[in-house]
């Protein structure tokens, strides 16, 4: 009988029981055989909830991507939990239905719950963590009004926002644990009536925080690039609260202009000679120090904001950045996040090479990067393990055909592929000379076979011992 043609019920309980035993990883690997498995498989999962505890334990882990179907998952569990069960998922469900009902008619419930669980799980932390169940979210410390105006914020529901504002309401002041912060969020609409009406109610509510408050904004609308909202912010009532931030009463804003606009960043040329020239009109030297230039050059770097890499590149800031750690190079995280412009920016002006920046590209499969670093004659380290054991045949490919790959690496690479279980990727490593013949190299390729009970990735070795063995013997015989 074709296990297509089971009933749905009992097709779910074997997949379900096929991914418990294979383990998560190996699992999900079923998704591959064809689109009704697929479906069908991260069905079996949001029935049974079986990755709760996985993706709670990569929510705290921001620098592990959540894996590709971590949103739809979310949203599954925040339509179908049940009242009195896990009430971080209520309160996103419960501020999904106030957006609904105060703003568009055009969105339905459904509709704001789609939008708002890729956002949550964006805001990664332990705080958030409490989506799937095991963390403690505590709702008496998070408000739900504030909630949904963070929420109206982040979904541009405008209606919600202007009767906050006519309500005589200041920005919460405390983070929300799954919606995060409103002040940035509030920068991203670019709405000067609404930034006037903001900072208005924060004098009026917070007093000497205003300026603090303002700052906020600062940074939030200075970091989107947006020049005419700088500008509107950076003058908005500096009469009554200038921007030295000093005040005899309270000692701990006497930080002074310069410090103030050290730590605004920005991907725009005329945002950042704006606040250059403010520095300068409040007595400060419209300059700032080479190691500031270079910690802001690695910041655009991660970014990927080649404009001002270069601006901060003319004005003195170390290519190699502001650390003699290869990890604080702009070089290696402009190659871990993919920023080929400014890879080829800053090898242009002298960047040092390091195996570092080789291994990360190829860890996180950026070929283009990996062919530039190549044209530079950048040391490979460990890049084609990397390549191989997350199955980036182009990269691998890559590597090979420029003769960066040694013999050693691929017989390296081997057990990085049956860990991974990339049958193929073993084959073409196989094709272009690596050999189980060493018995530890053998040894080591079947324990992580049987460890993770790889059945395909054992018949694999197996067959690659009889292929070399007839080889030998084949060869025995002409000689």
């Amino acid at each position: 009988m074709n296990i297509l043609n089971l009933p749905l019920e009992l097709f779910h309980e074997i997949l379900f029981k096929a991914v418990r035993l294979r383990g998560l990883k190996r699992g999900l690997r079923l998704r591959l055989v064809n689109r009704v498995f697929a479906r069908e498989t991260l069905q079996a999962l949001l029935i049974t909830r079986y990755v709760d505890a996985h993706l709670e334990r990569i929510q705290c882990e921001p620098n592990i991507p959540l894996p590709s179907f971590a949103a739809e998952y979310l949203e599954h569990r925040v339509r179908s939990e049940h009242k009195n069960e896990n009430p971080a998922l209520l309160r996103i469900r419960e501020v999904a239905e106030q957006l609904s009902l105060e703003g568009s008619e055009e969105k339905t419930i459904q509709d704001y719950i789609h939008d708002l669980c890729p956002f949550v799980l964006s805001l990664r932390g332990y705080r958030s963590s409490a989506v799937w169940g095991r963390a403690v979210w505590h709702a008496e410390r998070n408000d739900l009004a504030a909630d949904v105006l963070i929420a109206a914020l982040y979904t541009k529901t405008m209606p919600i926002v202007e009767k906050w504002i006519e309500n005589g309401r200041g920005l919460p002041r405390e983070c929300s644990d799954l919606f995060g912060w409103p002040q940035h969020l509030a920068a991203g609409l670019g709405n000067q009536r609404l930034l006037a009406t903001i900072m208005v109610l924060e004098g009026v509510h917070y007093g000497h925080a205003f300026s603090s408050a303002r700052y906020t904004l600062l940074c939030a609308v200075a970091e989107l690039g947006d020049a005419e909202a700088v500008r509107f912010v950076y003058n908005y009532n500096v009469e009554d609260y200038p921007w030295h931030m000093y005040d005899a009463k309270y000692p701990h804003y006497a930080r002074g202009s310069e410090r103030t606009l050290e730590g605004v960043e920005t991907p725009s040329r005329e945002v950042f000679r704006f606040l250059q020239k403010k520095r300068k009109l409040h007595g400060v030297s419209d300059t700032l120090e080479r190691r500031h230039y270079s910690t802001l050059l690695k910041h655009c770097a991660s970014r990927g904001w080649t404009d001002m890499a270069s601006c901060y590149l003319d004005l003195g800031a170390c290519v190699d950045g502001p650390s003699v750690a290869d990890v604080e190079r702009p070089l290696v995280c402009a190659s871990k996040e993919g920023h080929g412009d400014i890879v080829r920016l800053v090898l242009w002006h002298g960047a040092k090479t390091c195996p570092l920046a080789m291994e990360v590209a190829a860890e996180n499969g950026h070929l283009a990067v990996i062919q530039v670093l190549l044209h530079h004659g950048t040391e490979p380290g460990d890049a084609v393990q990397k390549a191989a054991g997350k199955g980036y045949w182009n990269i691998v490919l890559e590597l090979m055909r420029h003769g960066v790959v040694t013999e050693t690496d691929l017989h390296r690479c081997l057990v990085h592929t049956v860990r991974a279980e990339h049958e193929g990727m073993f084959r073409l490593l196989l094709a272009y000379g690596a050999t189980l013949e060493e018995e530890s190299l053998k040894r080591t390729c079947v324990e992580a076979g049987e460890t993770e009970e790889l059945e395909s990735m054992l018949e694999l070795i197996s067959e690659t011992e009889k292929n070399e063995r007839e080889g030998k013997r084949h060869r025995l015989i002409v000689v």
